[in-house]
């Protein structure tokens, strides 16, 4: 659901945007990138009979390359994104913390793991 709305602000933006884009420093290789997924989803629907649903599911990391493309047509500064992963990271380690010492209430619905005197929870 999130690369749909990364993909829909890229084409809003592209068709709507009248600001000179700025130099893109691996366009050339996130386009073949991007070029290859439905490829390899063909190539996996014909050779091993996968669905293109699977396919798309098994792919979901390389469609985060669109964002790196919306990054550029929305020009956001290095200051912004080292804040916002900052404060995104800060926010993962509270909620962790919250939720390992009110360990037998769970909070979270994610996967915790009680074993051999340790408690992992992966959020």
């Amino acid at each position: 659901m999130g690369s749909l709305i990364v993909v829909g602000l890229l084409l809003l933006y592209i068709v709507y945007s009248k600001h000179k884009l700025i130099k893109r420093n691996f366009y050339l290789s996130v386009v073949l990138i991007l070029f290859s997924l439905p490829l390899s989803m063909l190539m996996a629907k014909f050779d091993k009979h996968q669905g293109y649903i699977y396919t798309m599911f098994a792919q979901r990391a390389m469609y985060y390359y669109f964002f790196y493309l919306l990054l550029h047509h929305l020009k956001v500064q290095t200051n912004d994104m080292e804040k916002l992963i900052i404060a995104l990271g800060l926010l993962h380690v509270t909620l962790y913390f919250i939720q390992y010492f009110l360990y037998p209430k769970i909070i979270f619905n994610v996967f915790i793991l009680h074993h051999r005197g340790t408690v992992r929870i992966y959020l």
